[in-house]
C-alpha cells in the first residue's frame, strides 16, 4: 500500500522563507528609522528658522515706529527699549543666563511674549537714526547636527529720517511723509 503524499513545504524552504523575510522587514525599518531622524532635522530647522524671522520681522515692524531707542548691554543681557505712540514703552530682552536662556521676550506694560527660543546671539547697534539686529538661531535635533541659522536686519528710525517730521512742525503728532523736494 501506498502512501498519499500532500504537497506541503519542506523545514528548508520555510527556513529560507523567514530569513528573507526578515532581511526584508529590517530593511524596511531601517529605511522608516532613517526618513524619521530626516524629518525630525528638518522640522526642527524649519521652526528654528520661522522662530527667528519672526522676531526679526516683528522687532523691525515696531523699530521703524520707534523714539527714543534705548540698548543696555549686560554680561548676561541685552535690553531693547523704545516708545511707540501706538502702544506705549516696548521692550525686547534677551539672556543668556537664567530661567529665559536664549529668548526673546517682548514686554508691553505688564504683558510679555515669547517671541523666539533657542537664539544663540543677539546684537543690537544704533547709529544715527539706523538700528541694526543681528540674531542667530541654533537648535538641536534628536539625531545629528545642531543646526544654526543667522539673520541681519537694517532699519532707518522713521522718527529719525528727513522724510518724516511731525505734523504742524510740533513735537507728539503723528509724522506724515514728506517726499524728497518738498518743503
Amino acid at each position: 500500500m501506498r502512501i498519499k503524499q500532500k504537497p506541503a513545504f519542506t523545514l528548508v524552504e520555510v527556513m529560507l522563507t523567514t530569513v528573507i523575510s526578515t532581511f526584508l522587514i529590517a530593511g524596511i525599518y531601517a529605511t522608516l528609522l532613517v526618513a524619521n531622524r530626516a524629518w525630525s532635522n528638518y522640522s526642527e530647522n524649519v521652526v528654528v528658522r520661522q522662530e527667528s524671522r519672526r522676531a526679526l520681522v516683528w522687532m523691525v515692524e515696531e523699530l521703524r515706529e520707534a523714539r527714543n531707542v534705548e540698548i543696555i548691554r549686560d554680561t548676561t543681557r541685552l535690553v531693547v527699549s523704545f516708545y511707540r505712540p501706538e502702544t506705549g514703552i516696548v521692550t525686547y530682552v534677551w539672556d543668556t543666563a537664567g530661567e529665559n536662556t536664549g529668548k526673546i521676550i517682548r514686554q508691553i506694560q505688564d504683558k510679555a511674549r515669547v517671541l523666539a527660543k533657542n537664539i544663540s546671539s543677539f546684537s543690537v547697534v544704533e547709529d544715527k537714526g539706523v538700528v541694526e539686529l543681528a540674531v542667530t538661531a541654533t537648535g538641536i535635533p534628536a539625531f545629528g547636527e545642531a543646526v544654526s541659522f543667522k539673520m541681519r536686519e537694517r532699519v532707518t528710525l522713521r522718527s529719525e529720517t528727513n522724510y518724516f517730521r511731525p505734523e504742524g512742525g510740533r513735537r507728539g503728532l503723528r509724522n506724515v511723509y514728506v517726499p524728497r523736494g518738498a518743503s
